[in-house]
């Protein structure tokens, strides 16, 4: 009884993090783009970035350590609105390609502009697919299992096996269980 409810619990918390969570804009996409709003760009981005750092960290955490329907909802959420602002943060620091700035204020505006390791789409609706996309892959690998020679394997330790397995045939097995749990 008492694991449910520590699992409902973590769960609740969650939700109740992901309420309190609110998105901010950074100011410095108005006015003339010049040294001094790059460096105003780049001081709200980065404090930004830190609440959301902190904030998607515990949502994956809590994914991560109770992997259910509310907590892969909760983290999708996250993830769209982490794509939402790193494509605003990266639109916005664009301004100042062609800028002339301090060295340290350069370094982290090109990091802001090229920080994007996902083709990310700029609506809301196309950012929330992605991220259920992306959220289902990580929940497949995370939780699926194949029979493998009598016994279930995780699809983490199946890749291991495949290391260092060196027959053909049951390397073919291997993958042909893999893909079927993680077919699309």
């Amino acid at each position: 009884l008492a694991k449910p409810m520590l699992k409902m619990a973590a769960s609740w918390i969650a939700i109740a993090a992901f309420a309190a969570c609110a998105t901010t804009t950074t100011s410095g996409a108005n006015g003339p783009a010049n040294a001094e709003s790059a460096q105003a760009f780049v001081q709200e981005a980065e404090a930004e970035l830190a609440r959301r750092s902190e904030y998607e960290s515990r949502v994956a955490w809590v994914y991560n350590t109770n992997i259910t329907f509310d907590t892969e909802w909760l983290l999708q959420r996250s993830d769209a609105e982490a794509t939402e602002a790193r494509v605003r943060l990266a639109t916005g620091a664009g301004r100042y390609a062609g800028v002339d700035l301090p060295a340290d204020t350069r370094r982290k505006i090109d990091l802001l502009r090229l920080s994007l390791v996902l083709p990310a789409p700029q609506g809301a609706e196309a950012a929330s697919e992605l991220s259920a996309i992306t959220t289902r892959l990580a929940s497949t690998y995370s939780t699926g299992r194949i029979d493998y020679q009598g016994r279930e394997t995780t699809l983490d330790d199946l890749e291991t096996l495949m290391g260092t397995e060196r027959n053909p045939a049951r390397l073919e097995e291997m993958w042909t269980e893999w893909h079927a749990v993680a077919s699309p």
